[in-house]
Parts: structure tokens; sequence; C-alpha cells
């Protein structure tokens, strides 16, 4: 059995099939994009992503994270660290023990204990996720805090920033700049503004003076062991440590000590819990043995330590995992995750303000160079970067007293915790989300407090007046609508917004990122959309991969080849091809609705010889449903021949009668009579020559109440009869088509029409009245 479109043994794929087997369909960008689609089109669809999402995020991940930082485990020997992926991080807790070294001392389980062995295994990838997760974090606050990051590049900026000086501090610069500054101060004294000429004077002598020297090494007071950031990290660190009562700190130390808290309290003391189900710290013994233990690389050692030290209930857990230490450790995954993300963002914070301090460093060796001698935005321009500078050291030190002063109070409250480590825990993250928000509105503030000192430095510099008490400061000039490129007003954001707009309208902008709009909220969904239309409307290779057309409008084609083929009978452009071209529409399965449209496809132009071959063909169909014959096509040849003598025998009115007769042939072919005597042709065609109602009811009841040898024969002689009225017809119709003028051939036309009419009426024995009896064959 074949299926699809095809003949005999062929088989045609079917489009779902060629559609699934184009290799477009199957890369990850339609795919990820039927997925989406997928998701997105229910409400419980989207819920239940959304929850695999977070499973996956506290379950299955974790895993894959274990076992990667476990994939270089080395041999189990005394003093060699277990998890080598974090090892180089040299974490380490309170008691001097490496944070890689931990590990989950339990009951792997055997063939007897199958139970076991799967919990441990759960277990197991979740521990070295969570550590691996917990470590990072920890890494990342404390290489913040202890500049290590910083020596990495100060050799490399130091080089750039005396090479970028010995490039734009040239006598020639400095000596056009200072001329340049001048005529401001001479103009300002010709217009009478003295004031203003002599802050000028004074603002020229103070570059001059503070040009040299800071040119000379412009990042010696950001990056070197006594500058800016330096003395922030350390001035943050000890407000820290003075705020959680140290009253003489040391900031290496205080570091230390961060990092040993945080360690405590963030990983050894909730791995015991995790572990043991209490603390095991607070038994001197345990507290030794554990750490002894541990950094042996045999997890049953740890757990034997905790018998020996006498701790039976943590040795009793240790022997047995359960179910309840897998729900621990998506707890301990979750607040750890929560860990990461703040150590990281406040992380960040701390390595920004450095950057962008040494950033305005830079930059401010074009004011001293050039730009501090000419007023106006160049003085700005300076003034700005030298307070952000400074001020970035000092937000880089608000930061550092803002991680210190929660990693010391968090290291407190581990402390007086005790036992209720998961508690503190899990308050403890909620404490961490809070700080992010809290951070992020420290932030903001001190770059309010930034721009407001460097628009009052700058508008000092070009005298202007204290605004009144009450009153808006004003903006220095070069400050721009953003002050300080920190903050916005109304009319900068409508401006920004207007510029927005015109690169979201822009082609180049399209151009580069694929699509028109490409800021708009659907613009790739109506990018699709618009290439699956332009698609369909413009390609003209219906079969080439990239110019398929919808299915839909390929019946466009098929009407086009109807009219295109039946139009040979009489010619594109003429009347009677006209009239063809309409019956090809209709028998390609078109309506006459669209004929109109296919005849002008084709090549007609004239619109009225088009409607006017619609419009009869129409009257056609229309008024022989009122026919009483029994055979449609008889019925309509009947109209049509009337209509002729109605539209007074126009050549549209020819063309539709040609139809129809040759619509009459079709329905009667020349048909395969087998066994037709010689007999029943001469009485067939006797009754054809002479039509009498009598004979004719007389071969139709042969034909349907005869037995045997009468019935076939009277079949046989009814279908004769029938096939010899349409092929008479039609012979008649083409004499009158080739004469249209000779009324007698539009009369034997009606003779031959009348003939097969009364044929059906007899047969049929159906009763014509005067309002639908034959057409006379002569006129009146």
């Amino acid at each position: 059995m074949t299926t699809g479109i095809g003949s005999g043994n062929r088989r045609w794929p079917s489009a779902w099939e060629l559609a699934f087997w184009d290799p477009a369909r199957w890369q990850l960008r339609p795919v990820a994009r039927r997925c989406g689609d997928w998701v997105n089109a229910t409400l419980r669809r989207r819920r239940t992503m959304w929850l695999l999402i977070v499973t996956l995020a506290l379950v299955v991940i974790p895993g894959p994270v274990g076992a990667v930082a476990t994939a270089q485990t080395r041999s189990v020997t005394p003093g060699m660290s277990v998890i080598d992926g974090i090892s180089w991080m040299e974490i380490r807790d309170s008691s001097g023990v490496p944070l890689a070294d931990y590990m989950f001392a339990t009951n792997h389980g055997s063939l007897l204990h199958p139970d076991n062995t799967a919990v441990s295994l759960v277990i197991g990838l979740e521990f070295a996720g969570y550590m691996a997760i917990v470590v990072t974090a920890i890494w990342v606050m404390s290489f913040a805090l202890t500049f290590q990051w910083l020596d990495m590049f100060s050799r490399v900026l130091t080089g750039t920033a005396d090479s970028l000086t010995r490039q734009v501090a040239t006598p020639m610069v400095l000596t056009v700049a200072a001329a340049v500054g001048a005529f401001f101060v001479a103009w300002f004294v010709v217009r009478g503004y003295h004031a203003k000429a002599v802050m000028q004077v004074m603002t020229l002598v103070g570059v001059a003076v503070l040009g040299p020297i800071y040119l000379a090494d412009p990042l010696a007071d950001v990056l070197s062991s006594h500058g800016l950031l330096a003395q922030g990290r350390d001035v943050g660190v000890s407000i820290a440590a003075g705020l959680n009562g140290d009253s003489d700190p040391d900031p290496g130390n205080v570091v230390a000590g961060i990092q040993g808290s945080l360690a405590d309290g963030f990983v050894r003391r909730p791995v015991q819990v995790w572990n043991f189900g209490h603390v095991v710290d607070d038994s001197p013994r345990c507290r030794a043995a554990w750490s002894a233990t541990v950094q042996s690389g045999d997890d049953s050692q740890v757990v034997n330590a905790m018998k020996t030290c006498g701790d039976s209930s943590a040795y009793a857990k240790a022997n047995h995992p359960g179910f309840g230490q897998i729900t621990t450790g998506l707890l301990l995954l979750m607040f750890g995750t929560i860990l990461l993300l703040f150590g990281a963002y406040l992380g960040i914070k701390i390595v920004w303000s450095a950057l962008d301090s040494i950033y305005h460093a830079i930059m401010a060796i074009f004011g001293f160079a050039a730009g501090g001698f000419i007023y106006g935005p160049t003085q700005t321009f300076l003034v700005r970067n030298m307070v952000d500078s400074f001020v970035s050291a000092a937000r880089m030190a608000a930061y550092t007293v803002f991680l210190g002063v929660y990693a010391l109070f968090l290291g407190d409250l581990f402390e007086q915790a005790r036992g209720q480590v998961m508690t503190v825990f899990v308050l403890a993250g909620i404490v961490m989300l809070i700080a992010i928000f809290q951070l992020r509105r420290l932030d903001s503030s001190l770059h309010r407090g930034n721009d407001w000192i460097a628009n009052r430095f700058a508008l000092a510099l070009q005298g202007a007046s204290r605004p009144a008490a009450g009153a808006a400061g004003g903006t220095a000039l070069g400050m721009g609508t953003v002050g300080t490129n920190h903050t916005m007003s109304a009319a900068g954001l409508v401006t920004q917004l207007a510029a927005l707009n015109t690169m979201n309208a822009n082609p180049i902008i399209g151009v580069i990122l694929g699509r028109r709009t490409p800021f708009d909220r659907h613009s790739r969904l109506r990018h699709r959309a618009e290439l699956a239309t332009w698609d369909t409307f413009a390609n003209t290779n219906i079969y080439g991969r990239n110019g398929q057309m919808v299915n839909m409008y390929l019946d466009r084609d098929q009407i086009r080849a109807g009219a295109s083929y039946a139009a040979r009978r009489g010619g594109i452009g003429t009347t009677r091809g006209a009239a063809a071209a309409v019956h090809g529409v209709t028998d390609f399965g078109g309506t006459l609705l669209n004929a109109g449209a296919g005849l002008i496809a084709t090549g007609w132009t004239d619109s009225d010889q088009v409607y006017e071959a619609v419009r009869l063909h129409s009257r056609v169909l229309r008024d022989a449903e009122d026919e009483t014959l029994l055979s449609k096509p008889v019925g309509r040849l009947v109209t049509a021949l009337r209509l002729a003598d109605t539209e007074e025998h126009s050549p549209a009115s020819y063309g539709t009668l040609e139809t129809f007769a040759v619509k009459f042939r079709e329905a009667n072919g020349e048909h395969v009579i087998r066994g037709l005597t010689d007999a029943e042709r001469a009485r067939a065609d006797a009754y054809l020559s002479n039509p009498s109602k009598l004979e004719i009811q007389a071969i139709r009841t042969l034909a349907t109440d005869g037995v045997g040898n009468d019935l076939a024969s009277g079949g046989r002689m009814m279908t004769y009869i029938g096939t010899e009225h349409a092929r008479r017809s039609l012979e008649a119709v083409n004499l009158l088509m080739e004469a249209p003028n000779d009324y007698a051939r539009f009369q034997a036309v009606q003779a031959e029409v009348n003939a097969a009419q009364y044929s059906d009426l007899w047969a049929a024995g159906v009763n014509r009245t005067p309002w639908n009896a034959p057409p006379p064959t002569t006129r009146p």
C-alpha cells in the first residue's frame, strides 16, 4: 500500500515529510524557538518549566559541579587534598585546616545495604558541589580584599600611563594650551569680569605647578603601597574591625580573620551539622580529632575519631545516612548560592571602584597636559577626574567596611549560635539578600555625593555664584544634562530616549542586528513573520528550498493553467476564447468568482470581454435550475441556446453556447458499446431520423423492464441514442461557429437540441408546460 501523491508504485513524499527532513529545521536556533513557543503557550507549561529549572539548579547541577571538583582526586594519603579543584584557592578555617581537605564521612553501604550506597552517592555529589560554590564565594571576597589582583595590572598600567604622558605632555602642547588659557584671562579683563579673570589666573598657576609633579608619575598616588587604593583598603578594614570591637587592628590580620570567620561560619560548622547532626567543635577533644583526621583523606578515620572522642551520636549519625541529610544539603546549596552571589557582587564593586580610580587618574593626564589651562569644559573634565579618583578610593573603602562589618557580624553570630547553625545559616542567607539591596543604595548615594563635589569645584573655577538657599544647584559648564555621567535629569532622560529611538529606527543598526527596529519588544517575532510573508509573495521559484510558496496560493497557478488550456479553442484575447477559458477554470476546480482573475492573469486585457463571458456562463447555470429535464447537460445546453437567441446572437452568447455543447459532448463521449448489433443500430438510427415518443418509450421499457438479452439490448440502444444526440448537437454548433451569421445553421442547432430534449422528456415521461416548452426551430 502506498501513500502520498503519485501513481502506481511510485510515491511522492508529503509536505510534512519534506519539512521534517529539512536540515534547517533541526538547527539550534529553530529548535530553541519552537521549544520556547511550546513552553510559553500555556501558563501551566511555564510554571512546570520554572519548577524543573529550580529542581535542576538545586539537585542536578551540583552533581556535575561536584564531579568536576573531584575529578582530579589524588590518592588518599594523609595530608593530601581531597578536592583538588578548589585547593589552589588555599582557603583555611580558623584552625588552619584547608577547606579543600573537607570530606563527608558516612557509611557508603554495600551489596547488602544498597540504600546506604544510593543516599551516600547523592550526598557526596551535593557535598562536592556545595564546597565548590561556597569556597569560591569566600575566595572571591578574600581575593578582592587582599588586592592581589592589583599586582597583576600595576606594572602594565604604570607603563601605559608613562607612555601616554610622553606622547601628550610635550612642550608644544603645554605652550599652546597656556596661550589659549591666557586668551580667556584677557577676554574676561576686557569684558570687566575681573573676578573670573583672577580665578583663571590662579587656576593656570595651580595647574602649572601641580602638573609637572603629577605627570612625573601619574599613577603613583593610586598604585603605590601608600597610595589611595592601599590606604582606602586599610582604612576600610580597620574601621570594620573597630566596629567589631578590635581597638588596634592590623589590616593583614583582619583580612585573614575575615577569611577564617567566613570559613567557620559557612563551611566548617554547617558541614559538621550536615554530617553528624550537630557541631562537634563544642567538644575540644572532638574538635581536635576532627581537624586532625579530616586531612587524612580517609573518611573511616573521621568516623572512628568521633567514637574515640566520646561523641556517640555523631558516630551513629555518620554510620546511618538518611534522606534528611539530602534535604539539608539542598538547603545548604540554596543559601550557599546566595553567599556566592553576595561575594561576587561585593567583590566586583570593590574591584570596579579601584579600576575606576585608576581610569580617572589616567584621564587626568590630559587635563594637566593641556585641558586644565583652558576655560570651560576641559577644566571641568580635569576637576571631575581628580574628584572621581579620590572618591572612587573612598567608595572602595566604604565597600570594604560594608564587607568587613557583614563578615565579622556573621562570624560572631555563628559563634553565639552554638548548635543552632542551620537557623543562623538560613537567617544569614536572608541577611545577605537584604545586604545586596542595601549595597545598591549605598552605591547610588556615593555616586550622588561624587557628582555634588565635582559640580561645586567646577562652579567655583568658573566663578559662578552660589545658588540661593532652597534653590537647585546649577550644573557646571561641560557637565551636561547627566551631571558627571552618574545621575540624569528629566530633560537628559528624554534626550537619551530620543537618541535610543533614533538608533532603533536607523537602517545601519538594523543591518548590524539583522532586523528592523531591533529594540522593540516583539521585533524578533515580527521579523520572522515578515520573512515568511516575503517568501510567500516575493519569491517566484516555488520549488526551491528558499522560495517555497504556501500551498493555499498554488490554486492561482491551477486556475491560470485551466484558463490557458481551454482558451486554445478560441484563442487568448477573443470572445470565443473567453467563454472557453471560463469553462476551463471551472473544469480545473475554480469558481466563477475567481474566473475573471484567472482570465486576466492568462492574458486577457479587455475586462468587459472577460466579465461578459463570466456573466453569460453564470446566467446559464442559474436559469438551467428551472429546467425539468433529467439530464443537466441537456438542460444547460437548452438554456444556452435560448440565451443566444435572447442576446441577439451576440458573439459572447455563441461562445457560451459552444461551451455547453462541448460540456454535453464530454458528458456523453464515444462510449464503447460492445455487442451492439446491426439491427439495434438500425433501430436507433431510425429513431434519431424520425423521433417518436412511442418508439423511445418502447426502447426505454426494453432497457428497464426487459429480461436477459432484451434488457441488455435496450440499454445498448439508449446509450447509443444519448451519445449520438451529443455528437450531432456539437457538430451543428461547430458549423454555426464557422458562419455565425448563417441563420439556417442556427436553426439546425435548434433542431438537434430539441431532438435531444424531446428524447429526455419522452424517456422520463415528463410533460412540458407553456412556460418551459422547447423553442421553435424557426422564427415566428
